[in-house]
């Protein structure tokens, strides 16, 4: 609305005449329909009859002008800009990655953060350009950057420092089952306040000789404090690793200068279920041949930045009765293969009916690698393309109890794969980020049939210990019970 309106007033907006609160005349709108109406008529009467309301009218229309003429209609291209993704190497991004690293390290989180829905849509919510790097990404590239500003950092200061006091400790992570033994300097600053920084961590173990000391060249004076000697500070960050340990996706403390082992994968099934397949979409390239073979294949390569070992075993057969011996020998082939043991297995199943007959056969192959394989086991369901409209979870609980009995022996951890379009790779970092996750909730540690054997010998020998005690209680109490009805 025109500022001219605080000088008049209308008693309805049909009106063709306005009048003017200051002297009350009445002016014409300049016609007798809406459509007609302007305001040439009532500003010229301010101008010949309020002069001092003129000048603060124009005054007023002038600031407005000013204001208004700051706005710039953006165009199309810078409307339609906004809306696209920042490059990963983008200020913006590299930013926000790092904020991202520093929650993951200052409030000791895991690294499948990244993965977690809930973050996910917080971040989408609060960024919706920014791109969500990949767990490796975050480990191989901006921890590092951190490490080495850090480092630099701690070095500085501790070549102000005047004194040095060090001490040793052992700890554990509440998202990495590792002890772990850690070096950390105290001192004092120019501001007289008491400074830290845990300066090496190293996994340790009951049965490791490896010293955990300072360098022998550093000379303890008798009390705590030792005033460092040129070149103490260099050999000091020379051990350094960033103040929060680093944990690999294996589950596996890793120094700024190692290199993270590959993740391996034995991938296992019934024959003609698309199981060498699943290897090559993973790969993104065609290393196993998918006609069939008879012997467990092996390849190596690098998918979704991350550095695999997959191992292709041969396809077993129908038969629910019997494992022949030659099935048997080359399950337990494929499982060498992988040594010193897979991180995970993939078990292949298509998204068909599953049988009971194909239950029974599945079940008598895996008891072959013991009851503990099944910690270490993910389904992955190939045919992908024909769930269509049905989604995985509906397909789950209407298939039947044959199914349900699979999915609660791996609780409940599968992934959906769709051979037909290997170039969907988001589908295949799905894929690993989930088996990377199995990897931290077993702790780190791979699969080893000989170690499971030895703990179901164990766990067999303690029931049968059990059971005689059990029993032998039982008959004493039966004597007690005799000769009490002796005595009465």
């Amino acid at each position: 609305m025109s500022a001219v309106w605080q000088y008049f007033s209308l008693k309805s907006e049909k009106d063709s005449v306005a009048q003017c609160n200051t002297c009350h005349a009445q002016v014409s709108r300049g016609g007798t329909e809406p459509g007609k109406f302007n305001m040439s008529n009532l500003i010229a009467h301010l101008k010949q009859h309020h002069k001092t309301l003129h000048e603060d009218f124009r005054k007023t229309t002038e600031l407005k002008k000013q204001s208004s003429g700051n706005f710039k209609q953006p165009a199309l291209p810078e409307t339609l800009a906004k809306r696209d993704k920042f490059p990963r190497d983008s200020k913006k991004a590299l930013t926000l990655t790092e904020k991202i690293c520093q929650f993951i390290v200052l409030d000791d989180q895991p690294l499948s953060v990244l993965s977690n829905i809930g973050f996910k849509r917080l971040i989408e919510h609060l960024e919706p350009r920014y791109v969500m790097p990949s767990r490796h990404y975050i480990v191989d590239k901006t921890i590092p950057q951190m490490h080495k500003e850090v480092k630099e950092c701690i070095a500085m200061h501790l070549d102000k420092a005047s004194a040095v006091s060090f001490t040793t400790d052992i700890w554990s992570s509440d998202h990495c089952p590792l002890s772990l033994l850690s070096l950390t300097a105290h001192w004092i600053d120019a501001d007289f306040t008491l400074q830290r920084a845990v300066l090496h961590a190293r996994e340790f173990r009951a049965q490791t000789k490896k010293r955990f000391f300072p360098p022998k060249d550093v000379s303890h004076s008798n009390s705590d404090a030792i005033a460092p000697p040129p070149g103490l500070c260099l050999q000091i960050i020379s051990l350094f690793v960033f103040h929060m340990v680093c944990r690999s996706s294996s589950g596996v403390c890793l120094s700024n200068d190692q290199v993270a082992p590959p993740l391996r994968l034995l991938i296992v099934g019934q024959k003609r279920t698309g199981k060498s397949s699943v290897g090559n979409t993973i790969l993104g390239k065609d290393v196993f041949n998918t006609w069939g073979g008879t012997n467990s294949a092996v390849a190596h390569g690098e998918s979704e930045d991350r550095q695999l070992m997959l191992v292709d075993a041969c396809g077993w057969g129908t038969d629910e009765n019997l494992v022949p011996k030659q099935e048997k020998l080359e399950l337990l082939n494929a499982l060498s293969l992988c040594e010193p043991g897979p991180h995970v297995i993939l078990l292949v199943i298509p998204l068909l009916y599953f049988s009971h007959s194909e239950k029974a056969a599945l079940q008598k192959r895996m008891e072959i690698l013991t009851e503990g394989v099944w910690r270490h086991t993910m389904v992955v369901f190939t045919l992908g393309d024909r769930l269509r409209d049905c989604s995985i979870q509906d397909h789950i609980q209407t298939a039947g109890r044959d199914l349900q009995w699979l999915m609660e022996k791996c609780r409940y951890r599968y992934h959906v794969l769709n051979n037909k379009i290997p170039q969907d790779r988001q589908q295949v970092s799905g894929l690993l980020d989930r088996a990377e996750d199995m990897l931290m909730e077993n702790g780190g540690w791979h699969f080893s049939l000989h170690m499971y054997s030895r703990l179901e010998e164990e766990w067999s020998r303690r029931e049968r210990e059990m059971q005689e005690r059990i029993v032998k209680r039982q008959a004493e109490g039966g004597e007690t019970n005799r000769g009490l009805a002796v005595c009465m």
